[in-house]
């Protein structure tokens, strides 16, 4: 009886194991689901980078050739501003060399009365 008793113990202890042994698996599934599912979030993110890193030459051309026209139509801007000033303030400047070129024809002091 007593051999019974240690046997059916015996038993016992074993499925216990079972049982742990089993509840371990459970949680090693969990596990490598968990890790399965970051594995998968981590690879989209790095298509997400890689994506992003692609359009960024796209990008900095882009920026680059707006840039540049906006420098050429500053630079055409700024040439046509100068013209048209110098245009605008060439007759008044002929006018004043005119008007400087006949004071000084003219005599300051003159002794004839008349």
């Amino acid at each position: 009886m007593h051999a019974g008793v240690l046997l059916r113990s015996s038993n016992c202890s074993s499925s216990s194991s079972n049982c742990s042994s089993s509840s371990s698996n459970c949680s090693s599934t969990a596990a490598t689901a968990a890790v399965a599912a970051a594995t998968a979030a981590v690879a989209a993110a790095t298509a997400a980078v890689a994506a992003a890193t692609a359009a960024v030459p796209e990008a900095t051309a882009a920026v680059a050739a707006a840039t540049a026209a906006v420098a050429a139509a500053t630079a055409a801007a700024a040439a046509a501003a100068t013209a048209a000033v110098a245009a605008a303030t060439a007759p008044a400047a002929a006018a004043a060399a005119a008007l400087l070129l006949l004071q000084l024809d003219r005599p300051c002091f003159s002794s004839d009365p008349a």
